[in-house]
């Protein structure tokens, strides 16, 4: 099965000549909350224990499509301990994938920039959203066994391509995470 919203590119537009400061903060605001909405899309996908391995695969591999490589980090954390663990992408997903729990939900909430978008010498615009994360897992009879709220830092590079389609040329959004950080978690 192709999941659309697995791909890293967001079509924005066609046009032969292209100015990145066409593009306000709220335009690309949007496209960074469209990219971690589909990534808490998967993650729910993951850690649901409804569904087979097979479709919680899939989505392993298609929420690894939204960063910049499968070897960032993506980190954890517990109210239990004061260390952070740090996974690579698979490796977080796959331990998402078989947590302990009879149900897990997972929640991210209120995507605010905490850094400015700048654009880079290579011309990809890069700022930092922080995110908050509702953590709850259940054990038998609906009783939560752990719940934490995780503040979390995220990376974001923006990138415009232009894709020539032999007709014309179409303006191409690429919004790729980066590594996954723990600020605080209560």
């Amino acid at each position: 099965m192709i999941y659309l919203l697995s791909l890293p590119l967001l079509l924005v537009g066609q046009s032969n000549e292209f100015d990145p400061s066409d593009y306000d903060l709220e335009f690309f605001t949007k496209k960074v909350e469209e990219r971690i909405f589909d990534l808490e899309e998967k993650i729910k996908i993951i850690s649901n224990k409804e569904l087979d391995t097979e479709r919680k695969l899939e989505a392993i591999d298609a929420a690894i499509k939204y960063f910049e490589s499968e070897d960032n980090v993506f980190q954890v954390s517990s109210k239990n301990r004061s260390k952070i663990r740090n996974y690579n992408l698979r490796e977080y997903f796959n331990h998402l994938r078989v947590l302990p729990y009879l149900q897990v939900n997972i929640d991210w909430y209120d995507a605010v920039w905490v850094t400015d978008l700048r654009k880079d010498r290579k011309g990809i615009w890069r700022g930092t959203v922080r995110i908050y994360q509702k953590f709850d897992g259940f054990g038998p009879e609906g009783i939560e066994q752990y719940s934490d709220i995780t503040k979390k830092d995220i990376p974001v590079s923006i990138e415009v391509l232009e894709v020539n389609t032999g007709d014309n040329v179409k303006q191409i959004i690429r919004v790729l995470l980066g590594d996954v950080r723990v600020t605080e978690t209560r």
